[in-house]
């Protein structure tokens, strides 16, 4: 509980304080710590979103505490990176899958 307090006041996942603790702890395995871990977060993140369009900004009781003017600015942006960044992994793959095919068939 602690960990999912930490997590959301710094804005992280959580998912780095998750997985050690359910291993070591609980005696998960890793692949069960991760799916834990992401559903842990995913719901915490729905928990905060729903705290924030709920509950009214200080100083201006008719507006949600989440800025929305704010959100619509950044997620064009938003996409624009991630398009970015999926446009570099694609081409670093298949970069990665050529040069190790180049090598393996020059190599006597």
């Amino acid at each position: 509980m602690q960990c999912a307090l930490l997590a959301n006041s710094a804005g992280v996942g959580g998912g780095p304080f998750y997985v050690p603790l359910l291993n070591v702890v609980v005696g998960f395995s890793l692949q069960e710590c991760t799916g834990l871990s992401h559903t842990i977060v995913a719901t915490s993140a729905i928990a905060s979103t729903l705290y924030g369009l709920t509950h009214p900004r200080p100083g201006h009781p008719d507006r949600p505490l989440v800025d929305l003017d704010v959100a619509l600015i950044f997620i064009p942006a938003l996409l624009f990176g991630v398009s970015i960044g999926e446009l570099h992994v694609l081409l670093l793959s298949i970069d990665s899958i050529l040069a190790h095919c180049h090598q393996r068939h020059f190599s006597c």
